[in-house]
């Protein structure tokens, strides 16, 4: 026998709270399943209120099922994160690290002090180079006052000078900090425990400041540099312009740098320079006194061997 003809029914007040004529048969004749809705005694219970009864069950199911697997979901990545990030050496903040673990922090933190101190040392070396390509470049010619171009030449020179001296300084403690933090036959508190002994240690400290502040100091000396050149090759009054601009943005600089040493605590610009230059003088003074030293020693050294060559000279003829 076949079916019956879909009836398409609107969703009234009387469909949802009563069952027609057709509904009462079609239950009548539709065997007993076992369900846990009694559908052929259910007075008030209608097919689409069964259905729609039936769909919020599976969809309760359904969250039911999902909320399951998230908490196991959790719970895993929970048992198996943890372990994987203690084998990475992501410390927690309530576990205390263990001194291995300080001593690799201290590593990073030593390593990016020296790359701040690279990267003095690579805008030195881009200052050093432009200069003294300027400096071979130069031509008398266009300066008719020759003390211009005497002015013009020393700042040029001192400037490359100063700049080449920070990128040796930093070249070298950066290669010496890097070779002793990555040394393989000690443990990370053994390298960092050398570092803080080489960074600490005068000789390099003086160094480090001296490099930086001649670094500092030759930016308003090129300026300076420029404005001479300028005022050399321009009309006077426009060279004179631009040289006295120039001039006031070396000094504003110089006064800058001078207040951001004062606030770090460093000594300023000015007394590492005097002190610099006692330094340069010390050694020069050094270097004099070791040649008076030599120039005595082979004096000294020529007089005795003429004594020795006239002692046997006469011992020959006794």
């Amino acid at each position: 026998m076949p079916p019956p003809p879909l009836q398409l029914k609107s969703l009234s007040t009387e469909s949802l709270l009563g069952p027609d004529a057709s509904d009462r048969e079609s239950s009548e004749r539709e065997p007993s399943t076992g369900s846990a809705i009694p559908w052929s005694k259910s007075g008030t219970a209608s097919t689409i209120g069964g259905a729609s009864a039936n769909g919020a069950d599976h969809l309760l199911d359904a969250l039911a099922s999902l909320q399951t697997a998230i908490e196991e979901n959790t719970d895993l990545m929970t048992t198996q994160l943890r372990p994987a990030a203690r084998r990475a050496s992501i410390v927690s903040p309530r576990v205390q690290p263990t001194a291995e673990q300080q001593a690799e922090l201290l590593i990073e933190k030593y390593k990016e002090r020296l790359d701040a101190e690279n990267e003095i040392g690579v805008t030195a070396a881009l200052i050093a180079g432009f200069s003294l390509s300027m400096l071979t470049a130069v031509d008398p010619k266009i300066f008719e006052r020759p003390p211009l171009l005497y002015v013009y030449v020393l700042l040029l020179s001192f400037v490359g000078g100063f700049n080449m001296l920070n990128v040796i300084i930093s070249s070298f403690v950066y290669f010496t900090g890097h070779r002793i933090l990555s040394k393989t036959r000690k443990g990370p508190r053994d390298n960092a425990r050398d570092f803080v002994a080489f960074w600490d240690n005068g000789t390099y400290a003086f160094l480090r400041r001296l490099s930086r502040d001649y670094f500092v100091l030759s930016i308003p000396m090129f300026l300076i540099a420029v404005g001479v050149q300028l005022l050399a090759v321009m009309p006077l009054a426009l060279g004179a312009t631009a040289f006295i601009v120039l001039f006031l943005l070396g000094a504003l600089g110089f006064k800058c740098s001078n207040l951001l040493q004062e606030s770090m605590g460093a000594k300023p610009l000015r007394a590492a320079t005097v002190e610099s230059a006692q330094v340069v003088l010390y050694l020069v003074r050094s270097l004099a006194t070791s040649w008076r030293r030599t120039e005595a020693a082979e004096e000294g050294e020529e007089i005795h061997g003429i004594l020795k060559s006239s002692w046997s000279f006469t011992k020959k003829e006794d």
